[in-house]
C-alpha cells in the first residue's frame, strides 16, 4: 500500500507559516518571522530549445505496478487531442522508453526464431526431423515456464529481465541436444525407442545436470544483491535461473517421453536405403570422422608432450603482447551513442548574450554537419533528427548561471548505415573547431562509468593546487590522443563586497537596504 502526503507548496502565504522553532512558553517562530517570503523568477535564467523553437520538457514516470504501455498510450492520445485543440504550440514526443523496450522484444524474438531454425535444421541434417522439432520445443517450454515463475517473484518484462533471456536463450537447447543424440545413438544400436530413451538419458545424465548446474550455480550470487545499488540484478538472474532450471526439466524428463513413441523415432527410416541429402552429410561426417579426426587424434596422442606446451605457448604469448601493450584494454568499453552532448561554459559571472550566441553557432554548424552527411551517405531524410539546446546548466550540473549551456544532438538510428554516433560528434567537433573564449568546452556522448582517463589533485595549499593544476591541464592539452579534457571543480560566481561608512547610517542606510 503506498501512502503519500501531498504536503508541497509554491504558496509564499503556507511556506511562510511553516515552524522553524518552538519556545518554551508555547509560542512558535515562523518563517515570515525570520525572513520575506515572496515568488519571483529565479536569479539563475534557464531556457531550453528544440530545433531552434523555445520549449518545455515534461518527464513523464511510472510507479513499479503501472503498465508502461497503457502509460506511452494515454500520453499520445493526450498529444493528439491537446495538438488538435491548440494552434500556437504543439505537444512532441522526444523519447519513449517503451521504444527501447520494443526492440529488446524484436531481437529476442529474432534471435529465438533463428536458434530454432538453426536447431531444426542442424539436427534435421544428421538425426531426425521429428526429433529436432522436438529439442527445439525446449526454447518455448522453459520461457513459458520461466514467465510463470518469476511472476510470483514479481519479475516484469523490463530491460534487464529482456537481458537475461537473450543472454540464456543460446545455451537453452544445450542439454536437449546432447540428451537426443545420445537417445539417437541408442536407437541405432537396435534398442527400442522406449529402451533408447531411458539408456540415452541416463548414459549422459550426470554430465548434463553438472553442465547445467554451474551455470545456474555462477548466476546465483545475484540474487543476494536485494537492497543494494545493484538490486536492478536480481530480475536478470531470475530469468537465467529459472529458464535454466525449466530447460533442465524438460530436457531429463519431457524430451526422453516424446522421443520414447516409436512414431518419433522410426525403424523404417532409419534401414531406408533411399539416396538423400540427410545420406550425404551423414557420409561426409563419416569420413571427417574416419580420415581427419581420426588421424588427427592418433597423431596428438603420439606427441601428448609437445601439445602440453602449446596451451603453455599460447598463453606466455598472450601475457607478452598484453605487458608489451600490443594488445589493449579496457574494463568498460565506450559504446556508441544514441546522441552526444555539446557544452561549454565561460567566466561564472557573465552575461547570457554571448552563451546564447554560442549556442547558435554551435546550432547551426550541427546542421551544416547534417546536410554534409546526407550528401556524403547520399540519404534524402535527416541524418539529426532533433537538437534540443539548454541555458543555464552544462556539464551535468556541475555549471550552473547564464554563462553556462549545452546541447544535445539526436541522430536517428543509425542502423545499417555506415556512421556511428562517434563519427558525427567528431565531425561537429571539428568543424566547431577551437573555442579560445570559453573557460570549458566539451563535445562528445556520456560514458555512465566515468570518463576514460579521470586525474585527481589534492593538497591543503589552494595556492599550490591551482599552480598544479594549470601545469597539468597544460601538458595534457599537449597530447593530441586527448579530448574533452576539462576540470570538474565549477568556479563560483564572482563578488563584490560592500562595508557602509558610518556616514551612510545616519542617512537612514543600512546592509538590507543596500542589498535590496
Amino acid at each position: 500500500m503506498l501512502i503519500r502526503l501531498r504536503s508541497r507548496s509554491t504558496d509564499p502565504n503556507k511556506i511562510g507559516n511553516i515552524i522553524i522553532r518552538g519556545q518554551s512558553d508555547g509560542s512558535y517562530i515562523r518563517i515570515r518571522d525570520v525572513a520575506e517570503v515572496k515568488k519571483k523568477f529565479a536569479e539563475t535564467s534557464r531556457k531550453s530549445w528544440i530545433n531552434g523553437k523555445t520549449s518545455v520538457s515534461i518527464r513523464v514516470e511510472k510507479l513499479p505496478e503501472e503498465d508502461l504501455e497503457a502509460i506511452t498510450d494515454f500520453v499520445l492520445d493526450y498529444m493528439d487531442d491537446f495538438n488538435a485543440k491548440n494552434s500556437g504550440v504543439e505537444l512532441s514526443m522526444s523519447r519513449a522508453f517503451l521504444d527501447i523496450l520494443n526492440s529488446r522484444l524484436n531481437l529476442l524474438t529474432r534471435n529465438g526464431m533463428i536458434g530454432l531454425f538453426l536447431v531444426v535444421l542442424v539436427l534435421s541434417m544428421f538425426l531426425s526431423i521429428r526429433l529436432s522439432l522436438w529439442v527445439s520445443w525446449g526454447i518455448p517450454f522453459s520461457f513459458l515456464a520461466m514467465f510463470v515463475f518469476a511472476y510470483f517473484y514479481g519479475v516484469t518484462v523490463n530491460m534487464m529481465s529482456l537481458q537475461g533471456m537473450i543472454l540464456v536463450i543460446g545455451i537453452l537447447v544445450d542439454d536437449g541436444i546432447v540428451i537426443a543424440e545420445n537417445i539417437y545413438l541408442h536407437f541405432e544400436r537396435g534398442k527400442s525407442p522406449a529402451r533408447a530413451a531411458v539408456d540415452g538419458t541416463m548414459e549422459v545424465y550426470p554430465a548434463v545436470l553438472t553442465s547445467v548446474t554451474t551455470t545456474i550455480i555462477a548466476f546465483s550470487p545475484l540474487l543476494f544483491l536485494v537492497g543494494t545499488s545493484m538490486e536492478m540484478m536480481v530480475d536478470l538472474a531470475i530469468v537465467v535461473i529459472g529458464s535454466l532450471f525449466f530447460s533442465l526439466f524438460e530436457a531429463f524428463f519431457v524430451l526422453p517421453a516424446h522421443l520414447s513413441n516409436p512414431k518419433v523415432l522410426r525403424r523404417r527410416n532409419l534401414q531406408s536405403k533411399r539416396p538423400g541429402i540427410k545420406k550425404y552429410f551423414e557420409g561426409f561426417m563419416v569420413w571427417l570422422r574416419e580420415r581427419i579426426y581420426h588421424h588427427m587424434l592418433i597423431w596428438l596422442l603420439k606427441w601428448r608432450h609437445a601439445m602440453i606446451a602449446v596451451p603453455i605457448a599460447l598463453f606466455l604469448i598472450t601475457a607478452g603482447l598484453y605487458l608489451g601493450g600490443f594488445i589493449k584494454n579496457t574494463y568498460y568499453p565506450m559504446v556508441d551513442f544514441d546522441s552526444f552532448e555539446i557544452n561549454i561554459a565561460f567566466t561564472p559571472g557573465d552575461g547570457e548574450k554571448q552563451t546564447v550566441a554560442m549556442l547558435r553557432k554551435f546550432e547551426k554548424t550541427i546542421w551544416e554537419v547534417n546536410e554534409d552527411l546526407k550528401l556524403q551517405l547520399e540519404e534524402e531524410g535527416e541524418i539529426i533528427e532533433r537538437v534540443q539546446s539548454t541555458l543555464g546548466s552544462a556539464f551535468r550540473g556541475q555549471e550552473s548561471g547564464a554563462h553556462a549551456g549545452s546541447i544535445r544532438v539526436y541522430p536517428r538510428d543509425l542502423e545499417g548505415l555506415p556512421i556511428a554516433g562517434f563519427d558525427i560528434a567528431n565531425m561537429v567537433r571539428e568543424k566547431i573547431g577551437p573555442v579560445p573564449e570559453a573557460l570549458k568546452f566539451t563535445v562528445g556522448g556520456r560514458n555512465r562509468w566515468g570518463s576514460p582517463v579521470s586525474v585527481g589533485l589534492m593538497s591543503k595549499n589552494l595556492a599550490e593546487l591551482e599552480e598544479a593544476k594549470t601545469y597539468l591541464m597544460t601538458r595534457l592539452h599537449e597530447m593530441p590522443q586527448l579530448k574533452n579534457i576539462t576540470e570538474n571543480v565549477a568556479l563560483g560566481k564572482q563578488e563584490i563586497r560592500l562595508t557602509l561608512k558610518p556616514k551612510a547610517y545616519f542617512l537612514g542606510l543600512d546592509e538590507q537596504t543596500i542589498a535590496r
